[in-house]
């Protein structure tokens, strides 16, 4: 911006040049015709311009510029845009020449007294004199005039331009020139227009953060949802990594508290895929179909045979460290020395090979004259037993030596196994028999019982049993002398591979259908893993088979960890509709019914420990005294008949039996204090009754009474009802009632302090009631009739058990915590620990499971999210597909396939 605008007569441009040379040696910024205007520019235009810019217009007075229409004109100009005039006289002029707007102002005379000098300092200090203020004058006219062109909608003072503005126009105050009402309208518009752009960065800020936490939201729910489809696939490693991703995003977001709800969606499928998850780790490498695996007997390798011709080697981790190549045609069995420094391999090619395990070829063994199907040194590692089409059995040295032909099957052989001390060899393939072989080549026994091909077999770790397995899924388990013992049904499909753990009470399977199966010894199916999506043809473990290896026609070997600490299913095998289960008071018991009205006892590890027999026709009902000293059960007579209830010790002996009412008990209890058993019945009653058999009250309830449960002192009793009634009495008398259910009133229980009270209801809600009768909390969210509640000892959660299949926790104020599948039915009851730490579900299709509870506080959301992480940490580290989820951060990095 030019300081000067130099106004004068051409008259005394002499004078002009001289002054403005002296000017601008002191640093002026000078306005002056002869250097202002340019070229082929309207000069009227371009001199308007220039006053525009200054800030000070300095006029040379001389009679001449007096009389210059052009001086004048641009003293209008000066004026007109409120410019500070200096006049400068360099020649004498009569004082009534000269205009108002002059004459009234201090003239800097340069033909007087003062010499050039003298009058050049006069008008330098004139000049400087409130030159910023000027300065911003002449700003802010300029920029308000091109606002006011913009039609006010643009151009305003932003940033320090708008704070300079406010505070030239606070101290403007006896300024000359005073802000003009343009510049006041312009800076004040200028604060608005700020503040209103404040506004909508504000508004714009909360937007974009409300869209990136919708974001954020929505890219968790997407988790959970990926999480529960993958759960439905019965693929519950990678619920678990969904959850795992849900549940990270999460505890990084900053605003978990805004949506409470997103937060137990995340913690229940986190929960659930740990609850039901097996699988620890996948091993991917091999192109096409894994029919051989082993692990070594320090349990730190795993070796793997495949149709890709290959044998690869792996960590326990996972991580791939070598892959041994030779065979041509499909490896079909792998086998490690006893030692653990050598393996065996079998192959379609019709050889056997030798490796070390440092990948070694160490030796072929050639005498097989057709495919070779499986190969496996002898316990004591001196000598190893070949078998394949060709139906023989040939036996090496351990280094490969041909020792001698063991046996002729006579037809093609599938499988071969010793037993543990090595004395017998066990050989089975197409011709549907079992044939044991004594070491020194002696026919033993031959099974019969098989209709179809046999394709593995396996002795269990004392050699007095043997398993087989058939083409037709059949399993069947012989004492070694040749005795049947009985037959395991189950597989759908071919079966490939066979396991004992190391104490023989578990037996391990795999087959064509796609599962691996878990059987007790006496035959009974404990689990079934699934995950692989084609038949199942490897099988592996270390000797308790607390780890399993599993590899199929998908290429991916899993591995799996099946005992699961965190939920225990016990087989019961119950489907009848009970609805009874019971925590001994010692907290180390389960009780339910069996499926012959037996009672069963089993412990908190998922085993049976003992039943009894009653002997009853009809068992649906029981219940066991505080002190679990008794146990009473219901007898229900056919057809809606009289029904009766006994007493037994907790050993089983019956102590009495008496007629109770006329139509089937609907529920049984103790009174709080053991001293009575109370029964509610279709007959509308509840009755209590002495240890006796004495009929000690009779509470007529105004509806089938469904339910009755005893407050923890012992003085009230509360009823469900058909009509949809909760009724509490004392006494033997009806002292409230509570309405609100819209259907029968299932269960009932009361509140460890005997505050609350607690209703289920086929209306698919269950309700908290205070004792005097107002609603405390309705609990919604089951999809059916709620079956069961119970309150924790702590009373602190609330469990309810459904007809939908699930079970939910809630707490005592209502809160839904999580939602969890137990059934694949209904869920008929629930019931926690004393101590609290286990909640059992019953369920209708009869499974009992035993859920070990988490504390639900404000570091559960990490617990679990640690679990998880430590659960998968192998899969997440070492396989292609885990890494890509980072869900380990730089912890995570490939442990690639090392060739030898």
């Amino acid at each position: 911006m030019t300081d000067v605008f130099i106004s004068y007569s051409r008259r005394d441009k002499a004078f002009v040049r001289a002054l403005c040379h002296a000017l601008q040696a002191h640093g002026h910024h000078l306005w002056v015709d002869w250097e202002g205007i340019r070229s082929s520019l309207p000069w009227r235009e371009e001199i308007a311009s220039g006053i525009r810019q200054a800030t000070r217009l300095v006029y040379i007075v001389s009679p001449d510029a007096i009389a210059s229409e052009y001086c004048n004109w641009e003293i209008d100009q000066a004026l007109e845009h409120h410019k500070k005039l200096i006049p400068v006289v360099c020649r004498e002029v009569r004082s009534c020449d000269l205009r108002p707007e002059i004459g009234k102002l201090q003239v800097i005379s340069f033909c007087g007294e003062d010499d050039f000098v003298t009058a050049l300092d006069k008008l330098e200090g004139a000049i400087s004199a409130d030159l910023d203020y000027d300065r911003m004058f002449a700003k802010l006219t300029q920029r308000a005039q091109e606002w006011v062109n913009r039609d006010r909608v643009d151009g305003w003072l932003r940033g320090a331009d708008l704070e300079e503005a406010e505070t030239w126009l606070t101290n403007s105050t006896g300024k000359t020139p005073a802000p003009t009402p343009l510049q006041h309208e312009y800076i004040l518009a200028s604060r608005q227009e700020r503040q209103q752009e404040l506004e909508r960065w504000q508004i714009l800020y909360e937007t974009s953060g409300k869209r990136r936490i919708t974001a954020e939201q929505n890219e968790i729910n997407a988790f959970c949802k990926s999480s529960e489809a993958y759960f439905a696939l019965d693929r519950p490693l990678d619920a678990l990594v969904e959850a795992l991703q849900a549940g990270s995003r999460l505890q990084q977001a900053d605003w978990p508290t805004q949506n409470l709800s997103l937060k137990t969606q995340v913690i229940t499928v986190l929960l659930q895929a740990l609850y039901w998850v097996r699988e620890r780790n996948r091993l991917e490498g091999h192109i096409g179909t894994i029919r051989g695996i082993a692990l070594s007997p320090d349990g730190q390798l795993i070796a793997t045979a495949g149709r890709d011709k290959t044998v690869r080697l792996w960590r326990r981790n996972g991580g791939c460290i070598g892959t041994l190549t030779g065979h041509q045609d499909m490896v079909r069995s792998i086998n490690f020395s006893p030692d653990g420094s050598r393996l065996v391999s079998a192959s379609w090619d019709g050889t056997v090979r030798l490796w070390s395990v440092t990948g070694a070829l160490l030796n072929v063994l050639e005498g097989h004259s057709d495919e070779v199907n499986q190969a496996k040194f002898h316990p004591d590692g001196n000598s190893i037993a070949s078998t394949g089409r060709d139906g023989k059995v040939l036996l090496w040295d351990k280094n490969g030596c041909f020792l001698r032909e063991l046996a002729n099957f006579g037809a093609w052989l599938q499988c071969l196994d010793w037993s543990p001390d090595g004395s017998m060899l066990a050989a089975a393939g197409d011709n549907n028999q079992v044939q044991i072989w004594a070491s020194d080549g002696t026919l033993m026994q031959v099974f019969e019982k098989h209709n179809h091909r046999i394709n593995t077999l396996c002795f269990d770790a004392t050699g007095n049993y043997l398993a087989t397995g058939d083409a037709n899924g059949l399993i069947k388990l012989w004492q070694a002398d040749g005795t049947w013992l009985r037959d395991f049904v189950g597989h759908t499909d071919v079966l490939r591979g066979l396991l004992f753990n190391q104490d023989s009470q578990v037996l391990v399977s795999v087959a064509n259908d796609q599962t691996a199966r878990i059987w007790d010894f006496d035959g009974q199916l404990r689990l079934t893993l699934t995950g692989h999506n084609s038949p199942v043809f490897g099988l592996g473990g270390d000797p308790d088979i607390q780890t399993l290896l599993t590899g199929g026609g998908d290429g991916v070997v899993r591995i799996w960890e099946w005992q699961s600490p965190k939920v225990v299913r016990c087989t019961i095998n119950n489907t009848a509709s009970t609805r009874s289960l019971a925590f001994t008071a010692d907290d180390q018991t389960i009780v339910v019914i069996g499926p012959q009205n037996q009672v069963q006892f089993w412990n908190r590890n998922g085993q049976w420990l003992r039943e009894f027999p009653t002997h009853e026709l009809r068992i649906n009902r029981f219940a066991i005294s505080p002190n679990s000293g008794y146990l009473a059960t219901t007898n229900d007579g056919n057809d809606g008949g009289a029904s009766e209830i006994s007493l037994w010790t907790k050993d089983g002996k019956k102590i009495k039996t008496w007629p109770a009412h006329d139509h089937w008990i609907r529920a049984l209890t103790f009174s709080s204090d053991g001293q009575f058993v109370v029964s509610s019945s279709y007959d509308q009653t509840t009755k209590l009754w002495t240890l006796q058999g004495e009929l000690w009250q009779t509470l007529m309830v105004n509806s089938v009474c469904n339910t009755a449960s005893s407050s923890p002192d012992g003085a009230l009793v509360a009823t469900g009802s058909r009509d949809g009634t909760v009724q509490i009495w004392r006494d033997g008398q009806l002292i409230q009632t509570l309405t609100g259910h819209a259907d029968d009133v299932l269960d009932v229980a009361f509140s460890p302090d005997g505050q609350l009270l607690l209703s289920a209801s086929d209306d698919r809600t269950a309700r908290i009631w205070a004792l005097d009768g107002p609603l405390v909390s309705t609990l919604r969210g089951h999809t059916n009739g709620i079956y069961s509640i119970a309150v924790n000892p702590a009373g602190t959660l609330i469990a309810t058990g459904s007809r939908d299949g699930t079970f939910k926790l809630w707490t005592m104020e209502g809160e839904l915590l999580t939602t969890q599948k137990a059934d694949s039915d209904q869920v008929t009851a629930v019931a926690f620990s004393p101590d609290g730490e286990i909640l059992a579900t019953l369920g209708s299709s009869g499974h009992l499971l035993l859920w070990q509870l988490e504390q639900f506080d404000e570091t559960l959301l990490q617990r679990l999210v640690d679990q998880g992480l430590a659960w998968c940490h192998d899969y997440l580290q070492t396989n292609i597909h885990g890494q890509q989820h980072n869900l380990l951060g730089e912890s995570t990095h490939s442990l690639g396939s090392t060739p030898y």
